[in-house]
């Protein structure tokens, strides 16, 4: 099960960073959600033990430093080589329907009727899509400049 709650979204809402319309729409998330109910869980317990250090008189900076080490290490679980489709969505932060119209050009494969992806062959496929988007805006940028000489041509 996944959700398109960023943990960042929480972490905020726990330290009261949202605006109270955005907060109580967060909340009721939170009380039908079990994955963000378990990641609120989480990050209440490392604020109480980043809260239990701080009464030991522990530098700030080391507590601020703790917190970031820990926050990382919630929020960027390794990916297992082969990825089901949730984790695709959550790897390149698109919605399961967002997902599923551009499925047929992903490079998965099925495996007892489950569609999955090889981690290294998504990278790839990315990086092939960066690559063309650089060539696309090249060429577009291309004939931009050619129809406005041929513009200022005909208009000499």
């Amino acid at each position: 099960m996944t959700c398109e709650i960023r943990l960042e979204q929480l972490s905020a809402l726990m330290a009261g960073d949202l605006d109270a319309a955005e907060a109580q729409s967060l909340r009721q998330h939170i009380g039908q959600c079990p994955v963000c109910a378990a990641a609120v869980e989480r990050l209440q317990e490392i604020d109480k033990k980043v809260r239990a250090a701080a009464d030991r008189s522990v530098p700030l900076e080391i507590i601020q430093r703790t917190r970031q080490v820990i926050h990382a290490a919630v929020r960027q679980p390794p990916l297992p080589e082969i990825l089901t489709l949730d984790e695709v969505g959550q790897y390149v932060r698109l919605t399961p329907s967002q997902l599923g119209q551009m499925l047929e050009h992903l490079p998965s494969f099925t495996v007892a009727g489950e569609v999955r992806i090889r981690r290294d062959r998504l990278t790839q496929w990315i990086k092939d899509q960066e690559q063309q988007a650089v060539r696309d805006r090249v060429r577009s940028q291309a004939a931009r400049s050619i129809r406005m000489a041929f513009e200022q041509g005909i208009a000499s």
